[in-house]
């Protein structure tokens, strides 16, 4: 295929000259093949001035193959693509070097190739061929069925259809989670109906699939014209529309065996989220690490989770709201290849694997729960299991709940053995056979439970732990009157953690101090994590076995709360953690007004900036140049709620303050960098009035001699607003914009601009629409 750039602009104006041959009338498939311009055999030179439209019509069942060989001379010349709509769907220009016979697909009904040649000394040449999809053979497929787009192969096409007459489809793709967008799903044609011959082309796959997109019908159809020469590595998923079309997005991903995946999932709409896991090669996932973040998380907000996909309407049979969830709830077995998250009114950050061993599942902790359902509720995937949570180093009292216990056949049975070592269980159950009431509770090293029953059996378990020995941990919350010391108590240096260790130093932080930490750890095994929270019990960060060992590894947290959680299951990895209270009475304030920007870097020292408004509240946003990578140091600066460190709340981290622009209750904020480090972004407050409503805003910085060249974009209600910034000269000229088509931009839209930052509030002097 050949690539090319999308891009939605219509070009007003042309510019006549010599004569460039072109055909006086459309091409139609009465002339099934041919070169262009008219009588051309090769490449042919464009004469200055040419702007010449070559135009196809293109019946139902067929599609275009157009074969460009072109070879820029100049920048200024250009070739544009037009779809069926008569949208600017394609262009080619100068890529620095010739190409010959790229071909690209058109569907039914029409495509125009317009050539503008400026220089007089590029070459073009197309040819161009009808292609009938009469000959193509159909493969069905059900909504609900995931399946690889690399059996998209020469001459068949596929048509999904619906589970029910009434019901529409809805075209989604999967890809493993951070992978790039696979360009090959632009290969892909999607028609609206059960034969392409005859259906009305709805789009190319990458774009179709990206949107809830719905069937006019039961069924649509997809062909890939490209055949063998295309490779796309995505998967296929459609979904009834009843059962996706009334969420605020719905995602698909894919996972292999041996996988981890690790991220956010957020929506905070009323409408609420759906995003399918898909296992191409195994049966099993394990939920291992989640936190709501509670700073957008609603109180009615939740995550469920269900086996297979949305179409097949299964029951939710997990789910965490954030009033009641802890850690302790996982890692939390889901047997399926295939399962879907309901996400409403929330964020959470999140860890699944594939993997056993990197679940940890088999591992018993302090103050464990957790769910076990039989797998045909998840799946149709044989309905037995056998699970051991087992440590032979530390007791556990164990409690099993019968949350449910349906047995279909008088040959199901469920198995329950709780025991230490190798000798007889204590409890060693046969069920139904022996006679069980709402749970059962017994001390030993393991847990073992098995089910062999038939398709129609529904148990449902639920089970809590905790551990026997006693806790190396402080039984109180250090405070800033300890001022410093070494965990875990005693400790001189980093020291051997035992296996079941599951210990949290909590600490008291007065609104005056910042506390620093220094972690000195050697992770012998994936199995041993450390996690430290905030101030709001938020899971902020945690360290796994990164393959080597580090020594006093700063870390400072704010005011009010923080705690440091480890867990060894290895009895290997050795830790010690040394903390230190800083009061920060002695920094020095720089005060700033909104709408003026400065250098982070000069955030040092033993000075914080307050940065005020006149009579609003503060917003706060950062500036770098467009080209720059994401400025990492800015983690590093906390940022307080009001005009003076000592007192004031800590509001967050700028990176995640100027991410969610969260505004100051009063008219002032400050920052402090605590690490002296030099972040390369500049700084720039705004009153919040002038910033609040809108949909978002950025700041970009320049220097002299910089052209910038890029897009903006804004199709909300509220719009947008992007402010530049010139350290060192005192003049911008605007030279080149084109407005998006019409598919994007609204009859309503504009552009204008003003001096200086929202702040200022200046007259908006130039306006374009």
């Amino acid at each position: 295929m050949l690539k090319l750039a999308a891009f939605f602009i219509f070009v007003i104006g042309s510019v006549y000259g010599q004569a460039f041959t072109c055909p006086t009338s459309s091409i139609t498939v009465a002339t099934p093949t041919g070169n262009l311009p008219t009588g051309a055999t090769n490449v042919t030179t464009v004469p200055a001035g040419t702007n010449c439209s070559f135009v196809f019509d293109i019946p139902n069942n067929y599609v275009l193959l157009l074969k460009f060989s072109i070879d820029f001379q100049s920048d200024d010349d250009y070739v544009f693509i037009y779809d069926n709509n008569d949208r600017h769907k394609y262009y080619m220009t100068n890529p620095g070097y010739a190409y010959y016979d790229s071909p690209l697909y058109m569907p039914a009904r029409s495509a125009q190739v317009r050539v503008v040649g400026v220089s007089g000394n590029s070459r073009f040449f197309m040819s161009y061929q009808y292609q009938s999809l009469s000959g193509y053979q159909q493969i069905t497929k059900n909504t609900g069925d995931a399946f690889s787009l690399t059996t998209t192969t020469d001459y068949v096409y596929f048509t999904i259809t619906a589970s029910t007459a009434n019901d529409q489809v809805v075209p989604n793709f999967a890809q493993t989670a951070g992978a790039s967008l696979d360009p090959y799903l632009h290969d892909i044609f999607v028609y609206d109906g059960d034969n392409i011959n005859t259906a009305t082309f709805l789009g190319n796959l990458d774009d179709i699939g990206s949107t809830l997109t719905v069937s006019s019908g039961r069924s649509l159809s997809f062909v890939n014209p490209y055949g063998e020469t295309s490779d796309p590595s995505a998967w296929f998923l459609g979904n009834d529309a009843s059962a996706v079309q009334g969420y605020n997005k719905y995602f698909a991903l894919l996972a292999t065996s041996q996988t981890i995946i690790s991220g956010s999932l957020s929506d905070v709409s009323e409408f609420g989220a759906a995003y399918t896991f898909i296992c191409v090669d195994c049966p099993t996932f394990y939920w291992t690490v989640m936190q709501f973040d509670m700073s957008i998380t609603a109180n009615r907000g939740y995550i469920s989770f269900q086996g297979q996909t949305p179409t097949q309407k299964r029951e939710k049979l997990v789910r965490y709201d954030p009033s009641t969830y802890s850690q302790n709830y996982l890692p939390q077995i889901l047997p399926t290849n295939i399962f879907t998250i309901n996400l409403f009114m929330a964020r959470v950050i999140f860890n699944v694997t594939t993997t056993n061993g990197a679940a940890n599942f088999h591992i018993p902790y302090d103050g464990r729960q957790g769910y076990i359902f039989s797998p045909n509720l998840w799946s149709g995937a044989s309905n037995s299991y056998q699970y051991e949570l087992r440590d032979d180093s530390a007791l556990f009292n164990y409690t099993l709940n019968f949350d449910k216990m349906s047995f279909a056949s008088v040959n199901d049975q469920l198995t329950l053995k709780i025991g230490s070592g190798t000798g007889a269980p204590t409890v060693d159950k046969q069920y139904p056979r022996d006679t069980f009431g709402t749970n059962i509770t017994a001390s030993g090293n393991y847990m073992q439970i098995g089910l062999a029953a038939s398709d129609q059996s529904d148990i449902r378990l639920s089970y809590q732990m905790t551990q026997s020995s006693a806790s190396i941990c402080p039984t109180t919350p250090i405070n800033a009157t300890w001022f410093s010391g070494n965990l875990p108590i005693g400790a001189t240096n980093i020291t051997t953690i035992p296996a079941g260790t599951n210990c949290s130093f909590m600490f008291d932080i007065p609104n005056n101090y910042v506390i620093l930490l220094k972690l000195s750890i050697d992770f012998q095994s994936d199995d041993d994590y450390v996690y430290i929270y905030d101030n709001y019990d938020n899971h902020k960060y945690y360290m796994l076995h990164p393959g080597y060992a580090y020594y006093d590894s700063p870390l400072f947290m704010p005011a009010r709360s923080a705690s440091v959680r480890i867990y060894s299951a290895s009895g290997k990895t050795r830790f010690m953690l040394s903390y230190a209270y800083k009061s920060l009475s002695s920094y020095q304030q720089v005060t700033k007004n909104t709408g003026e920007y400065f250098p982070l870097s000069s955030v040092t020292g033993n000075s914080y900036y307050t940065i005020s408004s006149v009579s609003d509240q503060v917003i706060a946003s950062t500036a770098q140049t467009i080209s720059a990578p994401t400025d990492g140091y800015l983690h590093d600066v906390f940022v307080y709620d009001g005009d003076n460190i000592n007192t004031a709340n800590f509001l967050g981290n700028l990176d995640s303050l100027v991410n969610g622009r969260v505004p100051s209750t009063g008219r002032s904020i400050s920052l402090v960098n605590l690490y002296n480090s030099a972040p390369p972004s500049y700084f720039l407050g705004n009153d919040a009035s002038t910033v609040e409503g809108l949909n978002k805003f950025f700041t970009i910085i320049v220097n002299s001699q910089s052209t910038v060249t890029a897009s903006m974009s804004d199709t909300t209600e509220f719009g947008a607003a992007f402010t530049f910034i010139c350290l060192n000269c005192s003049t911008f000229w605007w030279t080149q914009m084109q407005f998006d088509s019409m598919f994007t931009t609204a009859s309503r839209g504009y552009i204008s601009f003003q001096g200086q930052t929202p702040t200022h509030r200046r007259e908006k002097l130039i306006r374009y629409e």
